[in-house]
């Protein structure tokens, strides 16, 4: 179950984590003045995080059997939240990087 539960929310949190890529490289774009059209790539995110949270779901499995579900929860659940939040300042600067383009387009 704990297994389950690590491969589905980490290949979750990868592709969260490929958004944030993306938009950070937008900024990016939009910073230099291009359009925002960049990309991200998943590939070493999809093998590399869940092999990493499934050897951390082992260790819980391993020394703390009856609270690993809990802790595996938890920490899933902290760092959805940390992403969350960063993703909402990310956002927050893109549009106003592109506000900012934008008035400035209309304006020259």
């Amino acid at each position: 179950m704990i297994y389950i539960l690590t491969v589905i929310a980490s290949v979750t949190l990868s592709f969260m984590m490929l958004v944030s890529e993306a938009l950070g490289g937008n900024i990016t774009h939009v910073k230099n003045g291009r359009e925002p059209n960049a990309g991200a790539c998943i590939h070493p995110t999809i093998p590399c995080v869940p092999l990493f949270f499934c050897f951390i779901a082992w260790l819980a499995e391993k020394f703390i059997k009856e609270y690993s579900i809990v802790v595996m929860v938890l920490v899933f659940t902290a760092l959805y939240i940390l992403w969350t939040i960063g993703y909402m300042k990310l956002k927050a600067e893109f549009k106003s990087l592109t506000t900012k383009q934008t008035t400035a387009n209309k304006a020259g």
